[in-house]
């Protein structure tokens, strides 16, 4: 992923036109965060078909997160991730589970419910804290750099008003 960020045109070019590293390393940050949760998203969904077998009845006759969710939260009209063609909404709980995690909010509306989900949740808790932990670090370091440069920036801006009160304070006619 990295070498493909770095290889693409639109990003060398979104680079080069930034000012301010602050700024990019925000987008950065941000950039990293969607990734790592939709690859959670996506683990976690795949862990479901694994024990189901397949996205379709499976999810209802074999013991996995979805089945739990279903039976516990399900109504009709709501977004409903059984059948072949539910994609997208199986992929919108998924992601609002990563997001839970990653960001421990963790409403508890979406769990693990059997062992082996129990273990992989529990490893992507770790893995999520890890991350989430790094991303507030470094939006810190972000906020921190970004208030240095607006500092910087009054600063100029003082000393271009205190060189216009000069200029305007001079005399023109003993210029030489």
């Amino acid at each position: 992923v990295p070498y493909l960020l770095r290889s693409s045109d639109f990003v060398v070019q979104f680079q080069q036109n930034q000012k301010s590293q602050a700024k990019l390393a925000l987008v950065k940050y941000t950039f990293l965060l969607i990734v790592a949760s939709h690859l959670l998203a996506c683990s976690w969904c795949f862990l479901a078909f694994v024990q189901a077998g397949n996205f379709g009845d499976g999810l209802l006759e074999r013991n996995n997160w979805i089945l739990f969710w279903y039976n516990n939260n399900y109504e009709e009209g709501m977004i409903n991730p059984i059948g072949e063609g539910q994609n997208l909404d199986r992929y919108i709980l998924s992601m609002f589970w990563s997001i839970q995690t990653i960001t421990s909010i963790g409403y508890g509306n979406i769990s693990p419910f059997t062992r082996l989900e129990w273990w992989f949740g529990s490893i992507f808790m770790l893995l999520s804290g890890v991350l989430w932990a790094y991303i507030i670090g470094s939006l810190v370091g972000v906020a921190a750099a970004l208030q240095v440069e607006n500092e910087l920036h009054r600063n100029r801006i003082d000393e271009v008003n205190v060189m216009i009160s000069q200029f305007a304070k001079s005399d023109p006619t003993k210029a030489n």
